[in-house]
């Protein structure tokens, strides 16, 4: 599911959080693949994302994962 899909699937009553991407594992600095999605880091892109915290887990930079 690309960004832009599962900031439009966000279930209602959701809270929203500044959330990076990491676009690999091993850039991945700060938290690993399959972590909680609010602490993710995004090396791809110089502005922050914003998305449903805690509702996906860190993919790679054109994907998440939902669990």
């Amino acid at each position: 599911m690309r960004l832009e899909e599962a900031r439009s699937h966000r279930p209602p009553g959701a809270t929203e959080g500044t959330i990076l991407l990491a676009t690999t594992l091993t850039e991945s600095v700060s938290r690993l693949f399959g972590e909680s999605y609010r602490d993710c880091i995004d090396m791809s892109s110089l502005q922050h994302r914003r998305i449903v915290c805690g509702e996906f887990r860190c993919g790679n930079a054109e994907t998440v994962e939902k669990y």
